[in-house]
């Protein structure tokens, strides 16, 4: 433990360590809004879509074309179904 030779670089530690605490509550408050974001519908659909086109793609087969289509159409389609179900949820929790 650091020692200190008298009360002023006790105060100006005290706020260092204050400043420090602050900067880090807001990180975390930033992480924390990216995470719940990360978690509705709409973003989980498209990261499944993502890495199921990406393990397409690694395949590399002749029906990979028609894979891809397939995989469009249903992003799209997953996209207006994931927006209606969190407009119906948005709408029951403001009642």
């Amino acid at each position: 433990m650091k020692s200190y030779k008298n009360i002023a670089q006790l105060l100006e530690e005290k706020r260092r360590l204050k400043s420090e605490r602050n900067d880090l509550e807001k990180k975390i408050e930033v992480n924390w809004r990216d995470f719940k974001h990360s978690l509705t519908p709409k973003n989980i659909t498209n990261q499944i879509i993502v890495k199921t086109l990406e393990k397409t793609k690694e395949l590399n087969s002749p029906t990979r074309l028609v894979a891809d289509s397939l995989l469009l159409i249903a992003s799209r389609l997953t996209n207006v179904i994931a927006q209606k179900a969190e407009n119906k949820v948005s709408q029951w929790l403001k009642k």
